[in-house]
């Protein structure tokens, strides 16, 4: 009887205590491999961390459902360091999930007390892809007279101080597709720019 053999003749209730645990040593025992992080990581939380309570930035979201495995965790983190900073946050999207995106980006926060219109709004998606980009780049409330949530962009007291990205703190964008988009139309307003994108 050859190895593969016995091997098939093993119990199976053996394999699965294996399994469980394969599992739980790690678990409780951590192997303690060094976890690196990049020169980008660090300049791009440095960027987040100088930013000023009040403080506005715009993230666009042009993520989609297919690709959010890779890219909604960057997000939340990125977010949840805003939010710690008391910074406003606008919230414009290329992709066509990108509002219901928002609503569950924002939604933990409203319910603890963040105001919507005043700590972050959800400007919604915005079709057309980078010509969307240069629009509201150029006039965000020209490109988005309404909200997402139906609201004139005129009112909101998010908006009032800010016509154009070169009137933020800083860009963030998060993507499933690529970088080039963005960069070539939103680097002209001299803003600083960060970026999320899918692992390929």
């Amino acid at each position: 009887m050859d190895f593969f053999e016995k091997l098939g003749q093993i119990d199976n209730r053996i394999i699965y205590v294996l399994f469980i645990l394969a599992i739980l040593i790690p678990l409780v025992t951590p192997l303690g491999l060094p976890v690196s992080v990049s020169q980008h990581t660090k300049q791009a939380y440095e960027v987040i961390d100088s930013l000023q309570p009040g403080d506005t930035v715009i993230i666009d979201i042009g993520i989609s459902y297919s690709g959010a495995g890779d890219v909604l965790p960057q997000t939340v983190a990125m977010l949840k360091h805003l939010m710690s900073k008391d910074v406003n946050v606008i919230f414009t999207g290329v992709q066509m999930d990108s509002s219901k995106i928002i609503e569950d980006l924002i939604k933990p926060y409203e319910e603890v007390g963040k105001q919507y219109g005043v700590d972050f709004c959800n400007l919604g998606y915005l079709a057309g892809g980078e010509n969307a980009i240069a629009a509201y780049a150029k006039d965000l409330k020209k490109a988005y007279p309404l909200d997402f949530r139906g609201n004139s962009t005129d009112i909101l007291p998010i908006l009032q101080n800010v016509n154009s990205v070169k009137d933020a703190k800083m860009f963030i964008f998060f993507s499933t597709q690529n970088a080039d988009m963005y960069v070539r139309q939103i680097s002209e307003y001299r803003v600083p720019i960060v970026g999320g994108l899918i692992a390929q």
